[in-house]
């Protein structure tokens, strides 16, 4: 059996991004029962809230490849998430919003 337990969370881009849009880094060991040894991983990911207190919905999920430094992805998710943004509000990215 595999766990998983989130060691740190860190929200980014809170007063950036749209209504019930989160970008979140997470920082996750994972243990198995095999074995003792026990690894961690980083991952950003892009999440919506259906309502105010509605189901969080993960809509991308990116691993860190260089722990520690995630500068890049977050240059990555401006590019390939532009629509959560909310200075990126164009009639094409709110249709493309909208069939997620």
């Amino acid at each position: 059996m595999m766990t998983r337990e989130v060691l740190n969370v860190k929200e980014y881009f809170s007063d950036e991004v749209k209504n019930h849009y989160y970008v979140v880094w997470e920082l996750i060991e994972t243990n198995t029962d095999e074995s003792e040894d026990s690894f961690t991983e980083e991952i950003v990911k892009v999440i919506y809230e259906t309502s105010e207190s509605g189901s969080l919905i993960p809509m991308y999920s990116f691993i860190v490849e260089k722990p520690g430094h995630i500068e890049d992805l977050l240059t990555r998710v401006r590019e390939e998430c532009k629509f959560i943004f909310k200075q990126n509000n164009t009639r094409v990215e709110q249709e493309n919003a909208l069939t997620l």
